[in-house]
């Protein structure tokens, strides 16, 4: 059961926001009402409130090994590095 949610999802092409439950006290909630929604919610928010809830998500020694998920697609797929996934998501 979760106490509080924050989502965004794209069905058809069309980005929906939804929030339930109490904000938690280091939220900005007032990022929520941004016109974008990609604007309301990026990855250093994620970060921040993954660290405020004492989860270090950006913290590679808090990991263990890691491995290769290769899944066969009949479409074209593309393949970046590390470095480059985080920089597309920090843009």
């Amino acid at each position: 059961m979760a106490g509080r949610v924050i989502s965004a999802s794209a069905t058809d092409g069309r980005w929906e926001w939804h929030t339930s439950g109490e904000p938690l006290p280091f939220e900005d909630v007032e990022r929520y009402s941004a016109r974008r929604i990609r604007d309301r919610f990026d990855r250093t928010m994620l970060l921040g409130y993954l660290n405020a809830l004492g989860i270090p998500a950006d913290d590679d020694s808090s990991y263990g090994d890691g491995f290769l998920v290769q899944q066969v697609v009949d479409w074209q797929v593309r393949s970046v590095s590390l470095a480059e996934a985080r920089a597309e998501f920090e843009s």
